[in-house]
């Protein structure tokens, strides 16, 4: 009896990440299917509750995740959780697109879940395969202590000391 690889399943129209998609390393190199499937589920939770604004042209609820200062600079908030991942997939994924080196602003960050710092790390490697560049500039001491607890200061080009 043999298991059938992933390869051979048919694509889900439900999964966001796709073979054209410059993050789409991001789950198959963490390995991480529960967070695959958050990502998935936050993503079609935010389709559903979306659409009524689209239709009714109303403004859309001011609690951004980042902002960004222009193309290539983000802006990252002091809150990074699993809830807002995808919306910083998204805002990544626009800026790496459109850039061949990103600026992310880390310096308001008190707090980061491993989701989010997966996210970042599936960026930074995918950003040297394509020979991009992603560099963290003035990074908070949180940002840089929950990097360096999960032993990514080397993968994020962080350095320890401020």
């Amino acid at each position: 009896m043999s298991a059938k690889k992933r390869s051979d399943s048919p694509p889900s129209d439900n999964q966001p990440l796709t073979d054209n998609d410059p993050l789409a390393s991001l789950i198959p190199e963490i390995g991480n299917p529960v967070l695959e499937a958050m990502i998935m589920a936050a993503g079609d939770a935010k389709v559903g509750s979306s659409e009524s604004d689209m239709e009714t042209g109303s403004a859309l609820p001011e609690a951004p995740l980042l902002d960004e200062v222009a193309e290539s600079t983000i802006n990252l908030e002091a809150n990074l959780t699993i809830q807002h991942v995808v919306q910083l997939y998204e805002k990544l994924k626009k800026s790496y697109d459109a850039n061949n080196s990103i600026e992310i602003n880390a310096a308001q960050v008190s707090s980061i879940d491993t989701s989010t710092l997966q996210l970042l790390v599936a960026l930074k490697k995918n950003a040297v395969k394509q020979q991009k560049e992603v560099i963290f500039v003035t990074p908070s001491r949180r940002f840089i202590e929950s990097a360096e607890l999960l032993g990514l200061l080397d993968i994020l080009d962080l350095d320890s000391e401020i």
